[in-house]
């Protein structure tokens, strides 16, 4: 992806600069976060970074998703979206808040907290009767230990 080229229609450039404004710099950070995953490979990422950077993407999908949903003209959703959006951007900076001492401690904590979540949604009977259709006991007892 090129983003410096990307295609606009002229009469929605005066129409919805907003919204045009955004649809560029929405694409050229998931170009950045697609760079700085390259570099990840060849250098693997601590658990913090990941945690970040997952929530960091989370974040570019909701903006993705708030773009799509209002240049469509679905307002209410793109509310309820950005709520969404809100929460994911005020966990980010809960993270950063006070320093680089915090940073790795609540990362962790954040990571840890959706493990456990996790693990609670496949010990939920009903979520595990859905997922029985689809995995073997013996996969879901794998699911569960892995985290």
């Amino acid at each position: 992806m090129n983003p410096t080229f990307i295609p606009v229609d002229i009469e929605d450039a005066v129409g919805r600069p907003f919204l045009n404004s955004f649809s560029k710099n929405l694409q050229f950070s998931l170009h950045i976060f697609e760079k700085v995953l390259e570099t990840g490979w060849k250098t693997p990422f601590e658990q913090v970074n990941v945690t970040i950077l997952s929530l960091y993407r989370k974040l570019l999908a909701q903006f993705d998703g708030i773009f799509i949903l209002l240049d469509h003209g679905s307002l209410n959703a793109a509310v309820i979206t950005t709520r969404s959006a809100l929460e994911t951007y005020a966990s980010l900076m809960f993270i950063f808040e006070d320093g680089e001492e915090f940073v790795k401690k609540r990362a962790t904590s954040y990571y840890t907290f959706y493990k456990l979540e996790e693990l609670n949604r496949l010990n939920n009977p009903e979520v595990a009767n859905r997922m029985s259709a689809s995995y073997s006991v013996e996969e879901l007892q794998e699911m569960k230990d892995s985290i």
